[in-house]
């Protein structure tokens, strides 16, 4: 397998997971959402705020890890390497 296409397949990988990581995001904040009344413990409602935080950390090194494969692909793409 020639390195571009590894590359490739790594860069599908990388936004395979940021898909995930998006959607677990959106479903910890609709929960936040519908279940953070008044009625809702302090507790429960900083561990979703702390998951949420989490998910949008890692979903901004995904974009960093995301931005790093795209320009190597352009470097091997344009025999800059």
């Amino acid at each position: 397998m020639q390195m571009k296409e590894r590359l490739y397949n790594i860069m599908a990988d990388v936004e395979d997971i940021m898909k995930q990581i998006d959607d677990m995001k959106n479903v910890l904040e609709l929960q936040a959402e519908c279940y953070c009344g008044d009625n809702l413990p302090a507790r429960i409602k900083s561990a979703l705020n702390v998951q949420i935080r989490l998910l949008k950390s890692a979903q901004e090194a995904s974009c960093n890890l995301r931005d790093k494969v795209d320009d190597t692909i352009l470097d091997v793409v344009h025999n800059r390497l």
